[in-house]
């Protein structure tokens, strides 16, 4: 990981962060940590914290100057499970276009960028390596995933996935998406290729795994049922429908608990919300993300009880937003 951590990084990342001239850096010192996530939470690029300690020389004397210390989050492609998967797919370069393209032109158009959905990316590299702020070091985390989210998460999240949806919309009818993030899902319409099929099979015992257990105990054949369940005609009919749709938005492709992460008060009520990981976006129909989110992460009294009310959530706040950005079509 430190390979591609050197002087010349160091001062591009602390540059694009204070907007100043690299010779008012001084870097003092900088450590990585490897061992930040916990196990099965990264499948496709190797994960650090990147510690820098430095100082800002702008108009002052050095002694005057007191040390800054900053983190940052850095995602390298290479030695994880699915990496050759992910490079043939096209993820690494998705994501990176993601958050060197899409997200500043994004920020352009929204007033409040505190309230932006996505990191800040302070550096990248020909080897679609990112440097992006750590939201850890601002106080926000992933919520249990085997947990699953109450109602007030679950608003928060649709609110959001609403405002990233509605700003697709917008960006694609100026100045157009960069075409490498709008690539079909990874169930194409053509059929499922066998690397894609071999991946989907390989989880299976992964996603039945990770379920809660009064679900595994209901449905105790589950996994010698999805052994000898076909899913390429059932895939194939989702990817049709999904780019055939009168209405399309850049989708996240992967959008559960994972992938969001939460800041609380200091009575545990919810701040804000962030959107990570874009690696699988597509441009396709917005029900795409919103069942993905509801199977994955939502618990299943609050999908019950309250998933109209869900939809009618997210529809309100994709609508309002598409109306403050003139997208009226």
């Amino acid at each position: 990981m430190t390979s591609i951590i050197n002087e010349n990084t160091l001062l591009a990342i602390l540059k694009t962060k204070h907007h100043c001239e690299p010779s008012s850096i001084r870097v003092l010192d900088w450590h990585t940590d490897e061992n930040i996530l916990e196990a099965g939470s990264n499948f496709t690029t190797r994960a650090s914290r990147l510690t820098i300690r430095y100082r800002l020389e702008i108009g002052t004397h050095e002694e005057d100057i007191s040390p800054l210390e900053e983190n940052f989050f850095v995602k390298v492609p290479g030695n994880a499970p699915l990496y050759e998967l992910a490079k043939s797919l096209g993820w690494y370069i998705n994501e990176v276009a993601m958050y060197t393209e899409v997200f500043p032109q994004m920020r352009c158009i929204v007033d409040n960028q505190d309230e932006f959905f996505a990191l800040k990316c302070h550096y990248s590299d020909d080897d679609l390596s990112l440097v992006l702020e750590d939201l850890s070091q601002s106080g926000y985390r992933c919520a249990d995933r085997v947990q699953q989210l109450n109602i007030e998460h679950c608003f928060y999240v649709l609110r959001s996935l609403a405002k990233f949806h509605a700003l697709s919309v917008k960006l694609e009818t100026t100045v157009g998406l960069a075409e490498c993030v709008k690539r079909k899902p990874i169930f194409q319409s053509e059929g499922v290729s066998e690397s894609n099929m071999a991946f989907m099979k390989s989880q299976v015992p992964v996603f039945i795994d990770s379920l809660p257990q009064n679900l595994k105990d209901r449905y105790p054949n589950m996994l010698a049922y999805f052994e000898n369940f076909s899913c390429v005609e059932v895939m194939n009919k989702i990817a049709n429908r999904s780019t055939s749709s009168n209405f399309n938005v850049l989708c996240h492709g992967d959008f559960w608990t994972n992938n969001i992460m939460f800041k609380y008060d200091k009575y545990g009520t919810i701040e804000d919300v962030k959107l990570i990981d874009f690696q699988l976006t597509s441009w396709s129909n917005p029900a795409k993300d919103l069942i993905y989110f509801t199977i994955t992460s939502v618990k299943f009294e609050v999908y019950v009880k309250y998933f109209p009310l869900m939809l009618r959530i997210y529809l309100d706040t994709l609508n309002r937003v598409l109306s403050q950005l003139n997208c009226t079509n």
